[in-house]
């Protein structure tokens, strides 16, 4: 999908933020953006953040392009926020974003209720963090909290996050899966979960082994990034296609590795691993 929103249309990705990336940011109409994410069903406030417009754009498309190519049913966030974390209930201020799994008020000082599947993205006092995007994720690749180094892996991951729960849904149904989350996240249950299987999944990352959710995220995240080309942001396979995230009868859903049999039940809602 070809969206006239920028002055350049010849991007190379594979060195990162490149200065036509930032001059294609720079230049981009944050007003048109959200505006695009509003005829998508994407409940929007970007409070004139280019960086986090432009990067949630260039997820939107890919998700978009994906779904046509390949005959899927990738499905969009609920609502894209950017949001001063000190605002929020119980999140972590340092966080860049999160994904939220449930109906609930998070806010401090208003009632009001966020739906499932929403992305927030940290308005940050700092205004310098978004714009040092690409040293923060070569940093944070290299202290194993991305699995690559790719400067978008912060937005992708939080839509892999929401693709994930579209199939815990369907799975599960919404109270089943709030139930599990509840139980997934109690601290023994994730010290469990962490002395099982960091060893398996520190392969994809240290910041894979923290959840469940965050070993699905990340894994995500790496094989979406494989597959696409880097000098247009478009895929070249379909990368759920040899992964455990493919819909298969249950005659066919055994893997013979015990890293993608972990993955597929991650994926399919077995949360809880004691």
């Amino acid at each position: 999908m070809n969206i006239s929103f920028f002055q350049n249309q010849n991007l190379s990705f594979n060195a990162g933020m490149t200065t036509g990336i930032k001059n294609e940011i720079k230049y981009c109409d944050v007003q048109k953006i959200s505006e695009y994410m509003e005829k998508q069903g994407i409940k929007n406030d970007f409070k004139g953040n280019k960086i986090v417009a432009w990067s949630s754009l260039k997820c939107v498309q890919l998700i978009q392009t994906l779904n046509k190519l390949y005959n899927l049913k990738l499905s969009f966030p609920k609502g894209i926020y950017v949001e001063d974390f000190e605002n929020l209930k119980g999140i972590d201020m340092n966080a860049c974003g999160f994904v939220n799994y449930a109906p609930i008020n998070l806010y401090k000082e208003k009632s009001l209720i966020v739906p499932e599947q929403t992305i927030f993205f940290n308005e940050f006092k700092d205004k310098q963090i978004w714009s040092n995007l690409d040293y923060l994720s070569d940093k944070d690749y290299d202290n194993g909290l991305q699995a690559t180094d790719f400067f978008l892996e912060k937005f992708i991951h939080e839509f892999m996050h929401v693709i994930h729960e579209q199939n815990l849904i369907l799975k599960l149904g919404g109270q089943k899966l709030v139930k599990s989350l509840q139980q997934a996240n109690f601290p023994k249950n994730l010290q469990a979960y962490q002395k099982k299987y960091t060893a398996l999944f520190k392969q994809i990352c240290e910041y894979a082994t923290f959840s469940p959710l965050e070993t699905v995220a990340c894994d995500m995240s790496k094989r979406v990034i494989k597959s696409i080309d880097k000098n247009n942001l478009t895929p070249n396979l379909n990368f759920l296609s040899a992964s455990p995230y493919k819909n298969q009868s249950m005659l066919f859903n055994f893997y013979s590795k015990k890293f993608e049999r972990i993955l597929h039940k991650i994926w399919n809602g077995n949360l809880i691993f004691d």
